[in-house]
């Protein structure tokens, strides 16, 4: 049985997070500062929802850049907390057979590994990720 993911890059790397929790994807605006919360990259506004964006640059060594027009947030969660990613990338949805997915037991930021068109791609844990918010 085959999964949806969605596929964007950070600097030279390739991530995936699950379209089941993926809410949308929307082109990057400005953020505001969030004060006192490590881990986030800034706040923003969507449709009257306070919506945090995880810096995922920084849990994952990456170098920061600023945040551009051309950017991408792409709006996942739960049924109980929203987050958001900054991308610089468009967001491509891959469809791919279970035999390509490769979870780890670890934990953390990466849950695993998905083989796409010969590339490996890092499987992120939206609940870890949401769990940067609380």
């Amino acid at each position: 049985m085959a999964q949806e993911f969605a596929i964007f890059s950070l600097a030279d790397s390739q991530f995936a997070l699950g379209v089941s929790h993926v809410r949308e994807v929307l082109r990057a605006a400005a953020l505001s500062a969030s004060p006192d919360r490590p881990g986030l990259e800034g706040l923003f506004n969507l449709r009257g929802e306070v919506i945090p964006v995880v810096d995922l640059r920084a849990k994952l060594g990456i170098p920061s850049c600023k945040i551009e027009a051309t950017d991408f947030l792409i709006v996942f969660g739960n049924d109980f907390q929203t987050a958001a990613l900054r991308t610089e990338s468009a967001v491509q949805l891959e469809s791919v057979g279970e035999s390509s997915i490769e979870s780890s037991s670890e934990g953390g930021l990466i849950g695993g590994t998905i083989r796409i068109h010969e590339k490996v791609v890092s499987l992120l844990s939206a609940r870890a990720l949401l769990e940067l918010t609380a």
